[in-house]
């Protein structure tokens, strides 16, 4: 089997903290441990390597206030291998809207790669779910708007199958509430039914064909960021706190689930491991070049990480 493609991660700065408090999780903006979200991040970024993933790393910027949002690395933009292009978000949420001129600047520079600027509210790859090569569901009507399904459409291979879902609040994005776990040609989907707009599981598992089997997913599940999991080859990095009947669904599947602890990064911030990676899909894990490649990266960000504050400053949470 083949190595999985590359998936970009960008680590939280040691003022890292809750600026936006826009989705459930976030409104009380409760205090955060920067140390204990760098320590988060780590284990993720570890996981995917052990399992064979080759991570790729985006430091943040030395800029105040931090861009801490930029963790969230699902909504820094898609790579769109049939055009040879990373399409760069244009964010929804204004304490974020710095984020896409970093990303842009890094995928350029660093990466190499030919770079477009979505010209419409799009958060990214969180409102992008690839079925297979040619097949894909695109999400839209809380962050993204609709108008940019078109825009990645265009950017998609020739004759794409693509079927556009409206969704309703709080499921904020895609990645909340549908889940493509690849395996193959097919797979699992994993997808909560309230969250949709005028969309049905029946349709979903329609478009996605007898390649995959669809799994219905409570809301209790999906607003524990169920359908946030991350597939990594055959194994499923899950947020502690879905439910054993979920988990245990998934496995019967094929798949091995690793539970995982984001306390700090979700429980106060809401969210799961999907949203804090870029799968840059159809592109050659050997492109990454070893100055941002987390392997080599690694002893330095332990050190780094080491050294972060266990609280955030009082004046940075209040921001």
């Amino acid at each position: 089997m083949s190595l999985p493609h590359p998936y970009l991660l960008s680590y939280p700065p040691a003022s890292w903290h809750i600026r936006g408090g826009v989705n459930y999780r976030s409104l009380d903006r409760r205090p955060t441990s920067p140390r204990r979200a760098f320590e988060e991040w780590r284990a993720l970024a570890d996981a995917i390597e052990e399992l064979g993933g080759t991570v790729a790393v985006m430091p943040p910027p030395a800029v105040e206030p931090p861009l801490t949002g930029l963790i969230y690395a699902a909504n820094h933009g898609a790579w769109l291998p049939a055009h040879r292009t990373f399409l760069v978000s244009r964010m929804f949420v204004e304490h974020r809207k710095g984020e896409p001129e970093h990303v842009a600047r890094f995928v350029a520079e660093r990466l190499g790669l030919p770079v477009a600027r979505a010209q419409a509210t799009w958060e990214g790859q969180a409102d992008v779910a690839t079925l297979a090569d040619e097949r894909f569901l695109l999400t839209y009507g809380v962050r993204t708007v609709a108008a940019a399904s078109e825009l990645v459409t265009a950017l998609l291979p020739a004759g794409a199958d693509v079927l556009r879902v409206e969704l309703r609040d709080p499921f904020f994005h895609g990645d909340t509430c549908i889940s493509a776990l690849r395996r193959g040609a097919g797979g699992l989907l994993l997808a909560f039914e309230g969250a949709l707009v005028g969309t049905t599981l029946g349709a979903l598992a329609k478009h996605a064909g007898p390649d995959y089997e669809l799994v219905p997913v409570s809301e209790a599940d999906a607003l524990a960021y169920a359908c946030n999991g991350l597939g990594v080859g055959e194994t499923v990095l899950m947020p502690e706190g879905v439910s054993d009947a979920l988990c245990g669904r998934v496995e019967r599947s094929g798949f091995r689930v690793r539970p995982m602890s984001f306390a700090e990064l979700f429980g106060k911030g809401g969210g799961g491991p999907r949203c804090l990676v870029n799968e840059l899909r159809g592109l050659d894990p050997a492109s990454i070049p070893a100055s941002a490649r987390y392997r080599e990266l690694r002893p330095a960000l332990v050190a780094e990480g080491a050294a972060y504050p266990e609280v955030a400053g009082e004046e940075a949470i209040s921001r």
